[in-house]
């Protein structure tokens, strides 16, 4: 009767050097093809954000609703997201246009992490240009039409190290060398949102306004600006 023969220790450390080697290999791809999928994802949140700006922009014959800036200074029950209220999702002004769709998951990027450490509990904000002045509620701001909207930011992925509320203001586009753009997805580019409704990864520079501009409003935050 034959013996069966074993492994002999140097065969074993040879399997696990392979093992480990095609681990290191496969992990760089799986961690990019997950990043890949919550680019995805946060693209198709926005975009969906964007179908319910654009429904209440035409059921209130071209106003919006609050831009949700800080506490106190807007009623709740008419901002976008009612994110300081106690129920941060019936309250919000677009919760009937993305009935059961309207939660956490679709205001929040699957890779932003860092939301538990900050106050305003999500990830997208919106133009305060174009939302406080265009706002349903702010009836003095008469009621326009954005021209060339493909190019006019609507919302963004805001970068972690100043998200303090649900929009984001045109002096802080100025302040040279702050970071408003998240880049969570790609170096130095983070999800867009234009009023035509698409959703573009784009670069953080585009953020950033030169010295030489000295018009009081970036044209792509200017809704009325060719």
């Amino acid at each position: 009767m034959s013996k069966r023969r074993a492994f002999t220790l140097v065969e074993l450390l040879v399997v696990i050097a392979i093992i480990a080697l095609l681990i290191a290999i496969l992990l760089p791809a799986l961690s990019r093809a997950r990043e890949a999928a919550n680019r995805a994802v946060c693209a198709s949140n926005m975009r969906q954000l964007g179908i319910a700006f654009l429904t209440y922009h035409a059921d209130f014959k071209g106003f919006l609703p609050c831009a949700a800036n800080d506490p106190g200074c807007v009623n709740p029950t008419r901002a976008w997201v009612a994110w300081y209220a106690p129920d941060h999702y019936s309250g919000s002004l677009i919760a009937p246009y993305l009935g059961k769709n309207m939660g956490r998951r679709i205001l929040l990027c699957p890779s932003d992490t860092s939301v538990g450490q900050r106050t305003y509990p999500f990830s997208y904000t919106v133009n305060d240009e174009i939302f406080q002045h265009w706002s349903r509620f702010n009836m003095k701001q008469p009621r326009m039409r954005v021209t060339r909207p493909s190019f006019k930011v609507m919302a963004i992925e805001q970068s972690a190290q100043n998200i303090q509320r649900g929009c984001f203001y045109v002096s802080e586009v100025r302040s040279f060398g702050k970071k408003i753009l998240a880049d969570r997805h790609s170096t130095a580019r983070g999800n867009v949102l234009f009023f035509d409704g698409h959703c573009d990864l784009v670069d953080s520079s585009m953020f950033t306004i030169a010295a030489s501009d000295r018009r009081p409003i970036p044209y792509f935050l200017d809704p009325r600006a060719n």
